[in-house]
C-alpha cells in the first residue's frame, strides 16, 4: 500500500471517528431520556458505539505506524 492511500484512509477514519464521538454524545443523551424505538427498545447502544470508536483508534494507530514506517 502507497503512503498516499495510507494517508488517505487515515483521513477518512479520522472523519468517521470524529462523527461517531458526536453520535455517541446524542445517544447518550437519548438514553438518559429514555426514548426508545417503536419495539420499545433504546434507539441505539452507547456501547455499541464505543466499540467502534475504540476500533477505529486501533485502525488509526496501526496506520499511524505504516505512515512512519
Amino acid at each position: 500500500m502507497e503512503l498516499s492511500e495510507i494517508m488517505a484512509i487515515s483521513k477518512y477514519l479520522r472523519l468517521s471517528l470524529d462523527n461517531l464521538k458526536e453520535l455517541r454524545d446524542v445517544m447518550i443523551e437519548i438514553e438518559i431520556n429514555g426514548e426508545v424505538d417503536h419495539d420499545g427498545q433504546p434507539v441505539m447502544n452507547s456501547d455499541e458505539i464505543n466499540m467502534d470508536i475504540s476500533n477505529i483508534e486501533r485502525l488509526l494507530n496501526m496506520l499511524s505506524e505504516a505512515e512512519g514506517a
